[in-house]
């Protein structure tokens, strides 16, 4: 082969491995990670004048009701029994974990945690809460409630009770309250839009899978896929491995991670507690592939007039692992809509889920992680914690302990080894994303942040609490 030839071969093999790879994304975020390799520095206002509440295991997505006094409302995850751990190895998975509940946080003067009364709908007997949505007086949430009802999007009327109501229903105290609404269970699938689908049940399509969820209307919503395949109630996360990641950096076709718009796709039927409910509940595929896609949020565009096909709102997805906010222009409804990517809004930390300002001029996001090594060593040191603890107490005859109580090897110390996140806030005018705090010695990763005030409320998916801490400017 001459030189002429064996040059060209070389010309053809780089575009293609140019136009197959995303060498762009993998090299961003394995500069970030040589950067931010080292301590994160740590803001000493946080320091000082954050408060952790201690209630909620794993609260790993919030939304905010608004009035006086406002209220953050949170399910419980505790996704390091949920996604990460196993019965045999670490003595906790999802099939052995206390159900989980849903509290309200009263932003008072001095803020009060309360977990709520939560009826649960016919055919769910626990509740594993990932993400919350909020839609007028409608709450969705998504619960993986595995061999106890299954995957689901379940939806609660919210409420603020008078006193009557709190002495009648027995919630006396409780500033909300919630009434069930039918959850959905099984939809028509399509992977491509326009094509016939497939009915399936969300546990057969999407078991443990599910992330988070932006309504649009009582009936209609936006909801990420974060695991490949459905999986089981043990380790449902395991997928999701440093070097699996890396390979989806570099190589586009190995992503699987969707995002999904379920809409009414036949009647609607009257509810009494509420507003009414699909006959039958239509779910397709939109949008690109993601690595691994988390948070998602939406808004509503003013004028809109989605029923012609216009601009109907605007839609933000997070990819966690790529370190990107996802634009996209939200255009019909129903299933009419279809999206369209306006931007692409770049993040210096591993960001997870999303809330819009009541303004819209900023989305607040959770960096679950300083870094890729800052995420992935402490919960590689915490499951070996795990798994020596469960070796530990089968020895001795006695109850494995919960996986995040090895957070803490001192109670009420900081999480060994810290695991540093905190807030984001993207300025949507400036495609601008500026780090409002970061924080290590008060919660294990942070995977929400939402603004109230002068104060700045944060969850996370893995330890024991919510943090609230003054609204620094970043």
């Amino acid at each position: 082969m001459s030189r002429l030839s064996s040059a060209a071969v070389l010309i053809v093999l780089l575009a293609v491995a140019l136009l197959e790879s995303d060498l762009l994304s993998w090299l961003r975020v394995s500069l970030l990670d040589a950067l931010l390799l080292p301590a994160p520095p740590t803001l000493s206002r946080f320091d000082r004048e954050c408060s952790r509440l201690a209630g909620p295991v794993g609260a790993e997505d919030g939304v905010l009701l608004d009035g006086d006094p406002p209220v953050v409302l949170m399910g419980e995850l505790d996704a390091l029994s949920h996604e990460f751990t196993t019965a045999d190895v670490h003595g906790a998975s999802a099939s052995t974990i206390p159900p989980g509940r849903i509290w309200a946080l009263e932003m008072t003067a001095q803020p009060r945690l309360t977990p709520l009364e939560v009826p649960l709908p016919a055919g769910a007997t626990t509740m594993h809460l990932h993400g919350l949505g909020l839609h007028g007086d409608v709450l969705f949430a998504v619960n993986h409630a595995f061999g106890s009802g299954g995957e689901r999007i379940e939806r609660w009327r919210v409420s603020r009770p008078t006193a009557k109501d709190g002495a009648d229903a027995g919630t006396a105290g409780h500033p909300v309250a919630l009434s069930a609404l039918p959850p959905v269970t099984a939809a028509l699938f399509r992977d491509v839009p326009g094509e016939p689908g497939e009915r399936a049940t969300l546990t057969s399509k999407l078991n443990a899978a599910i992330n988070d969820i932006a309504p649009v209307s009582p009936t209609e919503w936006y909801m990420t896929q974060f695991v490949d395949e459905p999986a089981s109630h043990e380790g449902a996360a395991a997928g999701l491995l440093p070097d699996r990641i890396a390979a989806k950096l570099l190589l586009p076709r190995l992503r699987r991670s969707r995002l999904w718009h379920c809409y009414c796709d036949g009647g609607l039927e009257p509810h009494r507690d509420g507003p009414a409910t699909c006959r039958e509940t239509a779910c397709t595929a939109v949008g690109r592939r993601g690595v691994v896609w988390n948070g998602v949020a939406y808004r509503p565009v003013r004028p809109r007039s989605p029923a012609r096909g216009g601009l109907g709102g605007r839609l933000y997805v997070s990819d966690i692992f790529r370190r990107v906010v996802v634009e996209y222009d939200v255009l019909g409804s129903g299933a009419s809509a279809r999206l369209e990517e306006r931007r692409s809004l770049l993040a210096p930390h591993l960001i997870d889920n999303l809330h819009l300002e009541p303004a819209g001029g900023a989305l607040w996001a959770g960096a679950v992680g300083y870094s890729s090594a800052h995420f992935w060593r402490p919960l590689a040191a915490l499951l070996a914690n795990a798994s020596a603890a469960h070796a530990a107490a089968r020895a001795a005859s006695r109850p494995s302990p919960r996986p995040h109580t090895l957070l803490r090897p001192e109670e009420g110390g900081p999480p060994t080894p810290p695991m540093p996140s905190g807030a984001l806030r993207f300025d949507l005018a400036t495609d601008e994303a500026k780090v409002v705090g970061m924080q290590g010695r008060h919660l294990a990763g942070v995977s929400f942040s939402i603004p109230v005030g002068d104060r700045l409320v944060m969850g996370s998916p893995f330890d024991d609490g919510v943090l609230v801490c003054p609204r620094v400017e970043p």
